[in-house]
């Protein structure tokens, strides 16, 4: 199956595993009247995506006429000809492309169940203790405000993160250098504000992200936890 945005922007891709599709996993496209802009796809997993019954190239990701999408710390392995983002009327500059697995060499998976793409078993796509993914991401934005202290701050783009939307709870996140964790109960993606619920201490252009283990986020659908037994 293929997940596709179709003429809307601002959407939140993550946590997802995209493997053994025929065409590419995930589509960012318009129908010619409207586009696919400003989509922040980050820590998800490709893998053996964009095969189809021609054995066409579609590649892991399809971007077709959007820009300004963001594509970080996804991991990309053993998909068609090794093909990451297929891109149509636009370009990979035109997009926020960075700290993803790009690699030929292996993520080291649990259990890939590496070789017929169209294999219908599910793979577990978690990381190996010695994974190369691990401690190896991008953080998501870094804080604009003067440095200092309190329970609201401005970062560079808040499009990353969600408060819920009284739905669920808010995102939980994590400054970099520290291990102190704050969830968030408001985002005004206006102004790119974020409201925590306890008092955090920054410097102006600290990076942060979603909550991790370890000095830094990891590559891909699942953070590595050393609780965990493999």
């Amino acid at each position: 199956r293929q997940m596709c945005i179709r003429d809307s922007d601002y959407n939140i891709i993550r946590y997802n595993r995209f493997y053994n599709t025929t065409a590419s996993g995930l589509r960012l496209y318009d129908k010619g009247w409207s586009t696919s802009n400003h989509n922040h796809v980050y820590s998800n997993t490709f893998y053996q995506c964009g095969y189809n019954n021609y054995t066409t190239v579609e590649g892991a990701i399809r971007i077709i006429r959007g820009t300004g999408n963001a594509i970080k710390n996804n991991i990309f392995y053993r998909n068609y000809n090794n093909n990451t983002i297929g891109y149509l009327s636009t370009t990979r500059e035109e997009q926020k492309v960075e700290s993803n697995w790009e690699e030929e060499c292996n993520p080291l998976f649990i259990n890939p169940l590496v070789g017929n793409p169209f294999n219908q078993s599910t793979p577990d796509l978690r990381l190996q203790h010695n994974s190369p993914c691990i401690d190896s991401g991008g953080y998501l934005t870094y804080i604009t405000s003067p440095s200092g202290s309190g329970t609201s701050f401005i970062v560079d783009d808040a499009n990353y993160f969600t408060d819920g939307w009284g739905i669920v709870e808010g995102d939980i996140i994590q400054l970099e250098g520290a291990t102190q964790r704050a969830r968030i109960i408001k985002v005004d993606y206006t102004t790119n504000t974020l409201i925590v619920d306890r008092k955090l201490e920054w410097t102006k252009g600290q990076k942060l992200s979603l909550a991790y283990d370890g000095p830094k986020p990891d590559i891909g659908a699942f953070e590595y936890h050393t609780s965990c037994i493999h």
